[in-house]
Order: structure tokens, then C-alpha cells, then sequence
């Protein structure tokens, strides 16, 4: 019988965290290895029935800004009555939190993955920086989708250790293989003729940096009045940033496309994908666009881990917007044909097949340890 792993995320939702969680489900050996999740909030997930028809359950919790202590309460009855052997927590610095109730249920296996690289500042990052303090303490068991993600997270003493390994974020490859085809008609689909294509997924957020990518836009369709800049994903910011692009009278150009569930055929359609971000782990959105054979221009606070395509490059943000803007149109204007870079994807790890072998053996590594100290 499959052993079952809680899977501790925010709310399995369309975030890259979520999705690397579902390809995860998806590629693992579920006859070995079967996930239920926490997800925080009343929104019901977009992988309710996937998750269902895999085997799986979804188990609604209170947000803790919510209501900490109901959702700290649901989450301990929920470990109790279903009796986990591994517990495995996506929520970075609040990972801490949610594990102190996985060790005090008895779970034998208690997972930390870092996802980041930075906390948010102000009175939010204040209380993630506590939550935090408890990770060391209610984790034995540590992974990181970087080494400097875990170095972040967990300090240098537990990321040198044998309890903390790499885990890349992975993706399906296949998924973005390049096609003139699907192209052209996922163009055809966005009203898009000669339009030079600017692309960026990601959560409409602080550690996203879009007020950036916004002002270097505006630099950029100065020179090239034929671009236009595709804005994938939403968050607590939409409002703003809309707002943000009607200031700069760029708003007939930018398009906020909301959550997506075909950013494959989205980045076919792109010619470029910019990353200003202040922070990240290893961006899935990044990996994907590489994978589909798309030029990307990264922020160096991005880990070099990401670049596998030599059609990457890395500009600092200390950069003007201008400067941002001249870089992206020479990527774009590369004279290579396109063609998709599934084999060094693969090569470099980021195939998540790959991944879930990697993640279901550790489990059983951990799983034998916790036994024999019994």
C-alpha cells in the first residue's frame, strides 16, 4: 500500500509553488507514494477532481492571518486522524508553523522546502522571520530548489548536511516543444500580426518587480511602437499594476492575462520572456520559456542555475530601464532560427520526471532512517 505524504501548501492554487507540487503528484510513483494537501482558504482548488481521480484529498484549512489558532487546531486534527508518516511543507520562513504541529501528531518525517531567496519587508517580513526560527526545530528533513534557496532558508550548517538536498523545480518538457503551428495559431488566437511579443508569467506581486518591467516597456515600445507585452498570472497587485499602466498611457499595449492554464502555447506565441524580479528560488516560468526555445532576460538576483539556453543572459537591476529595454530588443532580434531546448533541459535536471524519482527515493532513504531510530 502507497504511503501517504501531506503535502503543505498555500492554497494549490495557480502559483509556480502549486504547480511544481502537482507535476510532483503527477510524475511520482503513486503505487510507492500518494498525496493529500493542506491548502489554506475557502477557495476551492483548480485540481480538485485531478487531484481526486489520482487518489488524492484536499483538506481546507483557515488562512493563520485568518484565524491562526483555528487553522494551527484544523491542521493538528487533520495530522492526527489520518496518522502521516512524512509530512512535507512548501511554505518557506512559515514552514516552521505548520511542521510544529507534524512533530507534536507524532510524524516521523517532516520535510522543509525552501522555495526563496528573500522575505517581504515591513511587519510582514518581521513575522516571517519568527515563523521561521521553528523550522530548524520541527524539521528533520530539508530540501531546497537551489543551494543558495536552502542556504537562505535553513543556514549553511543544515545545508551542508546529509538531511538537506537539491531538489530542482522541474517541469513536463514535452509540453514545449516548439511549433510553428501552435504559434501561429496561439497568435492568431491573441489578435497578434507583426507585434514583437514580450512575455512575463508570475504572480502579480512584490518579489515580481512588474512596476519595473512596466517602466521598461514604456522605454521599450519608444523604440519599437510594434511591441506589445503579455502579463501572465494575477495576484494582490492586478489593480494596481493596471492602474500603473494607464498612468504611463501604455495600457492599449500591456495585456493582463489573468491565471493561465495553456502557458505553453503562450510562450510559443511570445519572442521574448522578461524576469526583472527582486527575488526568487528557481523560477518555473523561467525553465519553461528556455524549454519552449524562447530568448530570456533574467535579473541577476536570479540563481545562475536557472540558465541552461544560450539564448539567456543576466542584467542588474541597478541597470536604468532604458538600458533593460535596448538589451531585450537585441535578444529578440537574435538571427538564430527558433528551436526548442528540451534536451538540455533535460541534461540539466529540469525534467520533472526526473525530479520525482529523485523525491520518492529520498523518501524512502528517510522513511528506513526514522525506522531504525525507532
Amino acid at each position: 500500500m502507497a504511503v501517504r505524504v501531506l503535502q503543505i501548501v498555500v492554497n494549490l492554487g495557480h502559483n509556480g509553488i502549486d504547480h511544481l507540487v502537482m507535476e510532483l503528484y503527477r510524475h511520482i510513483d503513486r503505487e510507492r507514494y500518494q498525496f493529500d494537501f493542506i491548502a489554506h482558504g475557502e477557495a476551492v482548488s483548480p485540481f480538485e477532481e485531478e487531484v481526486r481521480q489520482m487518489g488524492g484529498r484536499i483538506f481546507y484549512i483557515p488562512t493563520m492571518t485568518e484565524n491562526y489558532f483555528a487553522s494551527q487546531r484544523r491542521l493538528l486534527d487533520i495530522i492526527e486522524e489520518n496518522r502521516y508518516q512524512i509530512a512535507h511543507s512548501h511554505q518557506d520562513s512559515m514552514s516552521g508553523w505548520s511542521l510544529k504541529k507534524a512533530r507534536q501528531a507524532g510524524v516521523p518525517v517532516r520535510v522543509a522546502h525552501a522555495h526563496t531567496t528573500d522575505r517581504p519587508k515591513g511587519l510582514r517580513g518581521h513575522i516571517y522571520r519568527m515563523a521561521a526560527r521553528g523550522i530548524k526545530t520541527n524539521a528533520n528533513y530539508f530540501l531546497g530548489c537551489t543551494n543558495f534557496a536552502a542556504q537562505f532558508m535553513f543556514g549553511e550548517r543544515i545545508t551542508a548536511s546529509e538531511r538537506c538536498h537539491i531538489l530542482k523545480n522541474a517541469i513536463q518538457t514535452e509540453r514545449f516543444q516548439f511549433s510553428e503551428e501552435t504559434r501561429a495559431k496561439t497568435r492568431a488566437e491573441l489578435g497578434l500580426t507583426d507585434e514583437l511579443a514580450i512575455i512575463n508569467v508570475g504572480r502579480l506581486s512584490f518579489a515580481k518587480n512588474h512596476e519595473f518591467l512596466l517602466l521598461l516597456f514604456d522605454e521599450l515600445r519608444r523604440k519599437d511602437p510594434r511591441a506589445v507585452l503579455l502579463i501572465a498570472g494575477q495576484g494582490e497587485l492586478s489593480d494596481k499594476l493596471i492602474e500603473r499602466a494607464k498612468e504611463l498611457e501604455i495600457e492599449d499595449k500591456v495585456r493582463f492575462l489573468g491565471a493561465r492554464s495553456d502557458i505553453p502555447q503562450l510562450l510559443q506565441a511570445a519572442d521574448i520572456m522578461v524576469m526583472p524580479s527582486l527575488f526568487e528560488g528557481l523560477p518555473l516560468a523561467a525553465v519553461e520559456a528556455q524549454t519552449s526555445g524562447l530568448p530570456v532576460l533574467f535579473a541577476d538576483t536570479i540563481d545562475p542555475i536557472s540558465a541552461f539556453s544560450p539564448e539567456t543572459e543576466f542584467l542588474s537591476l541597478s541597470e536604468s530601464p532604458r538600458r533593460w529595454a535596448e538589451r531585450t530588443l537585441e535578444l529578440a532580434h537574435l538571427p538564430s532560427p527558433r528551436q526548442d531546448r528540451i534536451e538540455p533541459a533535460k541534461q540539466s535536471g529540469f525534467d520533472i520526471s526526473i525530479q520525482a524519482d529523485k523525491l520518492a527515493d529520498h523518501y524512502d532513504r528517510w522513511l528506513e532512517a526514522e525506522t531504525k531510530t525507532r
